[in-house]
């Protein structure tokens, strides 16, 4: 083993300095291939400890000329790549500076072989996993997001408890110039200033500099620190103005807030929706149409879902081995995590569409889907579910822990659905 430090000049690319002269090795950190005048060396290493460990495992120049279609004579870099292919099977390659890849399959064993090429491997493996199963539970688990639904009582409260922030002046830290420490300051400047070869003179020469110099200090220094405390008292009166309306305006924008909630002025409401659809990001794509009936308080959404064909179609698993398998999700996993997903999406836009305002009691949500009509050969909007959301029953629910499938026996519903999780059409509430 040896010690050494590296100058690193780029991410997975560092230069090494020796006396034999310089050559550039790359690949994952802690792993790299070097393809100099006196060999093929594999280096290892524990990052961020400078100890790693060296180990020869080609021949000289010449050799890896002959194998690798005639690469030069020189000094060279060759890259390091470690990947997954699409079923998650580790793949190697190493490429020298012109991009030609390196086939010396004892180079390549002895990375394989290598601490840090199986622990990258590792890390890989784990990664994919994540990333395959999070990619689902962003489309499975939407319902767990499902907003809070405030009541008339929070709003009121929270109105109630609603004020303007005031802006506190900051005070002058500057201390009031005193005679005393002045003194102390002349003292210090006489000491500089009189140095008399008569020294049994300098006292005496310094206390009268002191006295001569001590008024007139004092009241220019007076001077110019009630000068510096106006201008910024004056600045404090600027800032505290500006603040002040500042927090106003925003109180009165909070209040205002606070009030159509509790009103539910129609207007308000649809430009609330609109600004919700806007803004609102979920995996799965679907659109949204809706009229709001303020005599009944009810809200009614057609929901276009998104396709079974937007889920993600493949699962991970890790092997006993400790390899990673990949495969397709079977017809009733998708359909299990399609019927999730769209359930979920009727739920987090309820509760998401109850906080636009109190005033709002029933939320209608129909959902539907382009399907092939075998009467006409046409592609047709059909529903597969409508749901009736109320908001009494909608707050008692902890959709955290809630089955969005199960979920809708809460509600008034129309929903058909096999137990392998086929909807069949069905006609609105």
């Amino acid at each position: 083993m040896r010690f050494r430090r590296r100058v690193k000049i780029m991410k997975g690319l560092s230069l090494n300095l020796s006396k034999s002269g310089v050559s550039v090795s790359a690949g994952v950190r802690g792993a790299s291939v070097t393809i100099g005048k006196k060999g093929t060396y594999l280096n290892t290493g524990i990052p961020g400890t400078g100890i790693y460990d060296r180990k020869r495992i080609g021949g000289n120049n010449s050799s890896q000329q002959r194998s690798n279609a005639g690469t030069q004579a020189q000094d060279m870099q060759a890259k390091v790549s470690i990947g997954l292919d699409d079923k998650g099977k580790p793949t190697l390659a190493i490429t020298d500076s012109y991009g030609r890849q390196i086939t010396d399959e004892k180079i390549l064993r002895s990375v394989k072989r290598s601490d840090k090429y199986k622990d990258s491997v590792n890390g890989l493996i784990e990664q994919k996993k994540v990333e395959v199963d999070e990619e689902t539970s962003t489309f499975i688990c939407i319902s767990k997001f499902t907003p809070i639904i405030v009541s008339q009582e929070n709003i009121q409260d929270a109105l109630e408890s609603l004020s303007p922030e005031i802006y506190k002046s900051l005070k002058y830290q500057i201390e009031t110039p005193t005679k005393e420490n002045l003194a102390i300051e002349l003292s210090n400047e006489a000491k500089q200033k009189i140095r008399s070869i008569f020294f049994w003179k300098n006292k005496g020469l310094r206390d009268a500099f002191i006295a001569e110099n001590l008024e007139s200090r004092f009241q220019t220094k007076f001077e110019e620190w009630g000068n510096a405390r106006d201008r910024f008292i004056e600045n404090e009166k600027v800032v505290k103005a500006s603040k002040d309306e500042e927090y106003y305006n925003s109180y009165v924008i909070e209040k205002n807030e606070f009030e159509n909630i509790l009103k539910g002025n129609p207007d308000y409401i649809n430009e609330r929706i609109e600004v919700i659809l806007s803004e609102i990001s979920l995996p799965a794509e679907f659109s949204v149409s809706y009229e709001y009936n303020s005599d009944i308080k009810q809200l009614k959404i057609d929901l276009d879902l998104p396709n079974i064909e937007d889920m993600p179609q493949e699962k991970a698993n890790i092997l006993a081995s400790g390899k990673i398998s990949i495969k397709q999700k079977t017809q009733k996993e998708l359909k299990q995590e399609y019927a999730q997903c769209i359930s979920g999406i009727a739920f987090y836009l309820g509760g998401t569409f109850f906080n636009i305002s109190t005033t709002i009691i029933e939320i209608v949500i129909s959902g539907f889907t382009q399907r092939l009509n075998k009467a006409t050969g046409n592609i047709e909007d059909q529903y597969i579910y409508s749901i009736k959301l109320t908001r009494d029953k909608f707050s008692a629910l902890k959709f955290e822990k809630a089955d969005p499938i199960e979920a809708f026996s809460n509600f008034e519903s129309n929903r058909s659905v096999s137990a392998g999780y086929d909807f069949k059409t069905i006609t609105t509430l």
